[in-house]
């Protein structure tokens, strides 16, 4: 399977990945994090391998705010203003963010400064992210069924955070 291709969540799960009982999370590792199976997270990596880790994403999610010092009661404050959007993890021009809804078992963690761009593929039915590590040669798409509006309002938060 060449992940050059557009990947879908399900395809993703579908495949069998190098499995480890612990990796270390961090902005310049990984493109993104979602649920693999129940317990695993599934880690696509910047050299574009995929990798399941067996620790669920909020326990991946939490260490990771921990080991950077993003305290969720420092982040709240900058959604006051907007109750109804899933929080980021924000520090200077990183941030690790959910593409809906966090409680929902499609979302996707993802690093904002590792994604080149985004659209909205209507043939397809959801928003295309391209990821591209300036260290390696390999593009990851993927493709997620979000709402369109909905996953702009996130970024524009996150962006509006990290100015």
């Amino acid at each position: 399977m060449t992940l050059n291709n557009i990947q879908t969540l399900q395809a993703l799960r579908q495949q069998e990945w190098p499995v480890t009982d612990y990796q270390v999370l961090d902005w310049d590792n990984a493109f993104f994090i979602t649920t693999y199976r129940p317990g695993q997270t599934l880690m696509m990596l910047t050299n574009g391998q995929p990798l399941v880790v067996n620790r669920t994403v909020k326990e991946m999610v939490n260490e990771f705010a921990e080991a950077k010092q993003i305290w969720q009661l420092d982040t709240k404050c900058f959604y006051l203003d907007s109750c109804h959007c899933p929080i980021a993890y924000v520090a200077g021009r990183h941030a690790l963010v959910p593409s809906q809804g966090i409680r929902d078992e499609n979302v996707v963690y993802y690093m904002s400064e590792k994604m080149v761009h985004h659209h909205f593929d209507r043939k397809l039915g959801g928003m295309i992210l391209c990821f591209k590590d300036p260290a390696y040669d390999q593009e990851i798409k993927l493709l997620l069924d979000v709402a369109s509006l909905r996953f702009e309002k996130i970024l524009r938060k996150v962006d509006k955070i990290a100015a």
